[in-house]
């Protein structure tokens, strides 16, 4: 027997066959909606079950499910703990823990260009141990440096796996370090927890070598940045070179020996934007000739999908947030006029999924309360009667297909598991004649008299 809760897809319309009691479905399109149904999160000691891989490595010892990595997997910004894109979490956790200060991480980059002051941490170009190693798409925690040897504890890293929540101890070379280690993005800079005073302040590295993502969860995802062309490099006779330089407080854009403000820049195939104080926006809306554009970690301007806390946006070609229906490929989605997709819910008459697609019309679907039908011109039927292929279905109030007996008012009526109402039949000791109402007071075609109640009486 092929049961509803199967989900299985299986054409367009449904017929039920009641022959010996078995159930069987053909000719059905099936579409599984959200399940609201919440699932209970693992405790974190099941989500790393080994602890952090390399543990007492070159003497370091870490408790991931130790307080303080437990608590930071409570704040807002832990939402990726013991997972793979984890590294700032860890990183902030395995902070506070050297320090004992609370030091919430969200991004390496913005971290060595601007928040490591508010802390009253150092930063330079140098490996030191406790200190933090920043990329353009990644943090980790510098724990030991011996010649040219360097211990580092991460999380956020594939590798290490789910049994030990992504995170590890591990050694390399500096240059290892300080090089695109698989999806980091590039090098920028120490952070120095401890407020060391190494040198190499001013000599950042440019904000990214490699490919832009659009997408910012909680700020704290692998973002690598766009391709900053300019040099450190004072151009002749003293004047600051055209292109991109960063003075210790956030990046600028130099032309004709002056920083740019208010106005687009374009580099490398990406478009950035310089506000009124000359200063570089990221991970920021910005508002324009009234349209919104998002900027994202590494300043360039985002386009397509972009995922900001727990809302889904789509940003135009040119940049600018779309509103209303949009329409990608086969699919149509509804952006509310804050640009946030909307998913779950009726719009115009139609119902969007929980991924935001506008679900194929003329189409059963199935929640948590039931099956209902998708009228191919948008709405569904409540209440009433309705033929869908070759059968009968009655809905209820609510809109939900409505099963066994039921009185609408007028007469008795016998629809099956499937919803398809029965006819000519007999349906225990009753019968249903070929309009499907219930029989009462009569004789049946083949000869047997029911009573008033519909019961088949065997004395006549």
């Amino acid at each position: 027997m092929q049961k509803m809760w199967e989900y299985k897809r299986i054409g367009k319309s449904m017929v039920c066959l009641l022959a010996a009691g078995a159930l069987t479905f053909s000719n059905m399109n099936i579409v599984m909606a959200a399940d609201p149904q919440a699932v209970a999160e693992k405790t974190e000691d099941e989500k790393a079950p080994k602890g952090i891989l390399g543990n007492g490595t070159n003497g370091i010892s870490i408790d991931i499910h130790g307080a303080v990595y437990k608590n930071y997997a409570k704040k807002s910004y832990g939402s990726y703990a013991y997972g793979p894109e984890g590294c700032a979490w860890f990183a902030s956790a395995r902070a506070s823990e050297l320090t004992g200060n609370d030091t919430p991480i969200f991004d390496g980059m913005n971290w060595y260009h601007t928040w490591y002051d508010n802390y009253g941490y150092t930063r330079g170009q140098k490996p030191h141990a406790k200190a933090l190693a920043c990329y353009t798409g990644h943090v980790a925690v510098v724990e030991q440096v011996d010649g040219d040897e360097i211990t580092i504890s991460e999380g956020g890293w594939g590798p290490a796996g789910k049994e030990h929540g992504y995170t590890i101890i591990q050694t390399m070379t500096q240059k290892e370090l300080e090089s695109d280690r698989g999806g980091t993005g590039a090098f920028i800079g120490y952070v120095y927890l401890d407020g060391a005073q190494l040198g190499g302040e001013d000599k950042p590295s440019n904000p990214g070598d490699g490919n832009s993502e659009n997408s910012d969860q909680n700020n704290n995802q692998n973002n690598n940045s766009g391709n900053h062309s300019g040099n450190e490099n004072a151009g002749e006779g003293g004047n600051i070179a055209d292109g991109w330089h960063n003075d210790g407080v956030s990046w600028q854009y130099f032309q004709n020996g002056r920083a740019l403000t208010s106005q687009w820049v374009s580099d490398s195939g990406k478009w950035y934007y310089v506000g009124a104080d000359t200063y570089m926006e990221s991970l920021t809306w910005l508002q324009l000739g009234g349209k919104w554009y998002y900027l994202t970690t590494d300043g360039s301007m985002a386009t397509g999908w972009v995922q900001l806390g727990s809302e889904w946006y789509y940003l135009n070609a040119d940049g600018s947030m779309a509103t209303g229906w949009i329409q990608l490929g086969n699919d149509w989605y509804y952006l509310n006029a804050n640009g946030a997709m909307a998913a779950d819910t009726w719009v115009d008459g139609f119902y969007l999924e929980s991924d935001g697609k506008w679900q194929v019309p003329g189409t059963w679907y199935l929640n948590e309360n039931g099956w209902w039908y998708s009228y191919p011109a948008g709405g569904y039927p409540a209440a009433c009667w309705e033929m869908i292929g070759n059968d009968w279905y009655h809905f209820d109030a609510q809109g939900y297909m409505e099963t066994g007996w039921i009185w609408d008012g007028a007469a008795w009526y016998y629809l099956q598991e499937n919803g398809a109402m029965l006819k000519n039949c007999w349906i225990s000791n009753y019968y249903v004649g070929d309009n499907g109402a219930m029989y009462t007071d009569r004789w049946t075609p083949d000869g047997y008299y029911v009573g008033g109640d519909g019961l088949w009486i065997p004395e006549k």
